[in-house]
């Protein structure tokens, strides 16, 4: 009874607006503290000064839109807001159609955000040649909600994600996902140097797939619970110490996962600039009974200008429902952790305060790592584990921004993959680039990818992909926006999975309107 009401609610929500060449608006990430202030950072920026060196997973958002997208999250007018509201169309080629809305704001001790992504695709072709007709449709939902109380702070998220790929090929073929994630999270300060936080969160994922003739349907509900608590004090400015306790349940339809862990950690200042943090993760697992590691991390900082650390640490996950809503056209997985152990060691340059430089060293050993299996009968993706297997990646980014000029930015990075492994590509090159002038609301964006060869499947490797994107706006007076972009200027015949292309140049313009 309980599985039929989780697909009850899944199945309910019907919204119309869907596509795959997704215009990925300024996310702002929100912050609301004792005081209630609220603080705003541009998220393509965080990622790029902080990027992670896991790149590798192959992503619906990536065959939709993901890295593809000529929109940056750099735009300049977009930082630094705490009220904000609007509303965008666009319609471009290959009947792309999009509406994106976000109303956020603060009232007394409430904030609150509200944004909508839309978005509808038909014909999937390079040229018009493959898969023509083939539609992707795309539908997003998030809700935030902060309540400021005296000494404590309640958060409660909300999200639904639905993804369709219909293929039309010589029978068509339905691809369907729906990812239903809830987050309720609160903040006590016990007193001003110490708080205790317990976070309850809860996410569903529904996957449909139909069979290469169109017939069976293959349906997989996953569902995710858990709570973590933790308490955390602070002795002085320099030394604290933190305790969480997390327990979290996987439930794969045909079988379940309970994992908890304890993790405790500290710091210390060992001279002037240098520190440690020290700790140690312990846990369980109904599908592997122990599992830990060391959290050891030596820093130096120098003036704020420069930055290192070295760092041990581990990981240990599961396959769960927010991975599964991702995972591009998988339809079989292993309930198997992926385990490491992590070496690595990061720095940050900031000689000057437009000017910053950061890159990272790091190395895994993989007790069990998730690798990607094609099925050559369903045309479909499946996860299989190696055994143990080391992985180095590395990566450097370096950036320039003048505060309403330009915000620049150039990243590489490389992943010492298997040569036989499927959809990882060992190289990966950026070039993002920002001009505006605030006064008269001209703001040009432009972004270049390069990915190396990646192995689709055991007999087909992909070619280099060249992505260049641009988008142009024009503010009009104070609340409205034209704008024109243009993703794959190069009209690449891009794949970034077997059979499935991104489709040729595509041409999108339309209007937004602040409120």
């Amino acid at each position: 009874m309980f599985k039929f009401l989780i697909l009850l609610l899944i199945f309910l929500p019907t919204i119309i607006f869907a596509q795959a060449d997704e215009i990925i608006l300024p996310e702002l990430d929100f912050a609301i503290d004792d005081q209630s202030s609220l603080n705003t950072t541009s998220s393509e920026s965080a990622i790029l000064k902080d990027r992670a060196p896991h790149f590798q997973e192959v992503y619906l958002e990536e065959l939709m839109t993901g890295i593809t997208d000529a929109s940056l999250g750099l735009a300049l007018s977009q930082k630094d807001i705490n009220k904000l509201s609007y509303i965008q169309f666009a319609y471009g080629s290959f009947n792309n159609t999009e509406i994106n809305a976000l109303s956020q704001n603060i009232i007394k001790n409430l904030f609150y955000r509200l944004s909508y992504s839309g978005q509808f695709r038909q014909n999937a072709a390079y040229n018009n040649l493959e898969y023509i007709n083939t539609s992707f449709y795309k539908n997003t939902l998030d809700t935030t909600f902060v309540i400021d109380l005296t000494n404590t702070s309640v958060t409660v998220d909300f999200s639904y994600d639905q993804n369709k790929i219909n293929f039309v090929d010589n029978t068509e073929n339905i691809q369907f996902f729906q990812y239903i994630p809830t987050t309720i999270t609160t903040k006590h300060w016990i007193n001003d140097n110490s708080y205790l936080d317990i976070e309850a969160h809860a996410g569903f994922s529904l996957m449909e797939f139909q069979d290469i003739q169109g017939i069976q349907t293959k349906d997989k509900l996953l569902i995710d619970g858990g709570i973590d608590l933790s308490y955390k004090v602070n002795f002085t400015d320099w030394n604290y110490f933190e305790v969480q306790v997390v327990y979290n349940l996987n439930d794969y339809s045909t079988a379940q996962a309970h994992t908890g862990f304890l993790k405790i950690k500290s710091d210390f200042l060992l001279g002037k600039g240098f520190g440690i943090d020290i700790g140690f993760v312990i846990g369980g697992s109904s599908v592997e009974n122990l599992f830990g590691w060391p959290e050891i991390v030596l820093l130096y900082n120098y003036l704020d200008i420069f930055a290192i650390d070295l760092k041990v640490s581990g990981d240990f996950n599961l396959y769960n429902a927010e991975r599964s809503a991702k995972e591009v056209q998988l339809y079989s997985f292993t309930p198997a952790p992926e385990s490491r152990w992590i070496y690595s060691t990061s720095f940050r340059i900031t000689p000057r305060p437009y000017f910053w430089m950061s890159g990272d060293v790091e190395y895994s050993d993989y007790k069990n790592k998730r690798i990607y299996a094609y099925d050559t009968t369903e045309k479909l993706y499946s996860f299989t584990t190696t055994d143990r297997v080391g992985v180095l990646g590395a990566g450097i980014t370096i950036g320039a921004e003048l505060t309403k000029i330009f915000d620049i930015a150039l990243s590489y990075r490389y992943e010492g993959i298997q040569k036989e492994w499927l959809l990882f590509t060992p190289h990966k090159f950026d070039f993002l680039m920002n001009l505006g002038y605030s006064p008269i609301g001209f703001n040009f964006e432009t972004r270049y990818t390069m990915y190396a060869p990646r192995n689709l499947t055991v007999l087909n490797k992909s070619a280099t992909i060249h992505l260049l994107n641009f988008r142009v706006s024009q503010k009009i007076y104070k609340i409205t926006e034209l704008f024109i972009e243009v993703n794959n200027v190069l009209n690449q015949n891009v794949q970034f999975i077997s059979g499935t292309y991104y489709g040729g140049i595509q041409a999108n313009g339309g209007m937004k309107l602040n409120f």
